[in-house]
């Protein structure tokens, strides 16, 4: 399955999946981290996923990691429906960012957004989500 198709499968599952997710998370500790396992067809994908859920959690982010699994992600739940702009500093590692609007539909996907950037990246209309996904650059 390709990257795009597993990162909206992901996209949509957090919306169903993170009313059940213990929380809250400390987002810079990897070890706190649920198993998702998202179906479709006859293919499983399992990730492991952080929920920031709280003003501190989704300050830090997955600021000043060095490395994450590529099924690694970190759910952000904003807690009611806004438009929200993020930025990259003092993240080393590029990543999908995937803005969901509150029915679990994709607004908008950032792919491998540059480390260290300050530009601001916006969800582009209200979102109830965002969802980081590592992305492993091309070689």
């Amino acid at each position: 399955m390709n990257r795009f198709v597993t990162l909206a499968l992901l996209a949509v599952a957090f919306l169903a999946l993170s009313v059940s997710l213990p929380g809250p998370y400390q987002a810079a500790q990897a070890q706190n981290a649920d198993s998702l396992t998202i179906i479709s067809g006859e293919d499983r994908h399992v990730f492991s996923v952080e929920l920031a859920n709280t003003p501190e959690s989704r300050a830090r982010g997955l600021m000043y990691r060095r490395s994450m699994p590529d099924d690694h992600g970190m759910l952000f739940d904003f807690g009611r429906v806004e438009m929200v702009s993020m930025w990259m500093r003092n993240t080393y590692i590029p990543l999908d960012m995937l803005f969901v609007r509150a029915d679990g539909s994709i607004a908008r996907i950032a792919r491998d957004t540059e480390p260290l950037s300050e530009r601001q990246i916006s969800s582009g209309e209200p979102v109830r989500w965002r969802g980081n996904r590592w992305a492993r650059r091309s070689k």
